[in-house]
């Protein structure tokens, strides 16, 4: 009978604890000040435009947070809609630890190849899509120039760059992409003073392993500048014209 008594007063007193203990943490938190801003770049490996101190500058220009200030007084939302509004982020997760820590964990965008036209000059950054110069810093990667379509750079010219960096021979070899006003393509290489017409982007990778063939063959027995012109327009066929000079 009294271990009845004792779980039926237990059951009504549970819920004043549970009401008691919420405010007294709530009461602990609204103590509790920002101990320090901590910035964490995920991609860090890759090329950088904005640095942490860059990233603390956006907090302190837009009054966002301050050491000392109360935990209560920070909204995490807010930091990380104003960070998001530089063109340069991709994701920014903010939060709070024990310690009364904020951190900032900043996902930045990533270029992959730079196209120049006539009219524009801009980035396709690794998710294909349109990306802002920025002025901060240089960026070396692959250039396409030329009468480029955004369309033809976010599909078919992306496909063909990512081939070109992820091959280390091409990578090292191909210097810069023209593409002609047909979306036919030109390459100039480093090595050599010949133009490659290579035509359309359609099996491209077959058309390397044609080039590659050429260049392991022909390239090192006579010479890198033996021919002016490599056409590889014609599928299957390799067209060379000797260099007179």
């Amino acid at each position: 009978m009294i271990a009845k008594i004792f779980k039926i007063l237990l059951l009504l007193l549970l819920p004043s604890y549970l009401i008691a203990a919420f405010i007294y943490a709530q009461y602990e938190y609204e103590k509790e000040v920002c101990s320090g801003i901590e910035i964490i770049q995920k991609n860090k490996t890759e090329q950088q435009f904005l640095s942490d101190k860059d990233i603390l500058t956006i907090i302190r220009d837009n009054k966002l947070v301050k050491k000392g200030e109360p935990l209560n007084n920070i909204n995490r939302d807010k930091i990380e809609k104003s960070i998001e509004k530089n063109f340069i982020i991709e994701n920014v997760e903010c939060y709070m630890t024990p310690s009364g820590k904020i951190k900032i964990e900043v996902e930045q965008r990533i270029p992959v190849m730079r196209v120049i036209t006539p009219y524009d000059s801009y980035y396709i950054d690794k998710n294909r899509r349109k990306m802002p110069l920025s002025d901060k810093i240089i960026v070396y990667l692959p250039v396409a120039s030329g009468n480029i379509n955004e369309d033809f750079a976010k599909n078919k010219l992306f496909d063909f760059v990512q081939f070109i960096s992820t091959n280390s021979k091409w990578d090292k070899q191909i210097e810069q992409i023209v593409v002609t006003d047909k979306e036919e393509i030109e390459l100039i290489p480093r090595v050599g003073k010949q133009l490659i017409l290579f035509g359309k982007i359609s099996n491209f990778e077959r058309k390397f392993s044609s080039l590659d063939l050429l260049y392991s063959q022909i390239f090192q027995e006579r010479g890198w500048n033996y021919y002016n012109n490599i056409n590889l327009k014609y599928d299957g066929r390799i067209i060379c014209t000797k260099n007179n000079k």
